[in-house]
């Protein structure tokens, strides 16, 4: 059987990440910034940019561990709270994005499947393949 290649598996991180944004995020901006919708992309990108920026220091700060680790380290009981509120908020955007890709897919592929099966078949996938399921 042959293996997953790490870029094999990026690019389809990547193919997800793109089909999601590009489906999602115009309709809603259109939504609400009408005709000024392309101002918003530019505090976006610094949002964005200063995040990246902060993570890159914070890994510099402290070689070899990973967020929640530095977060812990440093100050034990606001460290966690930082990092419970963290993993909420990654919950909120998994459990959004789920819903997103279901939909999509009940409308396209499958409109006779009630929804709360597919997103049971994309959980089911997301979480073989965080177990390292893909070979």
């Amino acid at each position: 059987m042959n293996k997953v290649t790490n870029r094999q598996f990026r690019m389809l991180g990547i193919t997800y990440i793109l089909n999601t944004t590009l489906i999602h995020v115009p309709s809603e901006l259109a939504n609400y910034a009408k005709q000024h919708a392309y101002l918003s992309f530019f505090p976006a990108g610094l949002v964005v940019a200063l995040m990246l920026l902060l993570l890159s220091k914070s890994a510099k700060r402290f070689p070899g561990k990973d967020l929640f680790q530095s977060l812990s380290s440093r100050h034990k009981v606001i460290g966690r709270v930082i990092a419970l509120l963290y993993l909420l908020f990654f919950f909120v955007i998994l459990s959004r994005d789920i819903r997103m890709v279901a939909d999509f897919t009940n409308v396209l592929l499958l409109p006779l499947t009630p929804i709360f099966i597919i997103s049971l078949a994309i959980t089911a996938t997301v979480i073989f393949i965080a177990r390292g399921g893909v070979q």
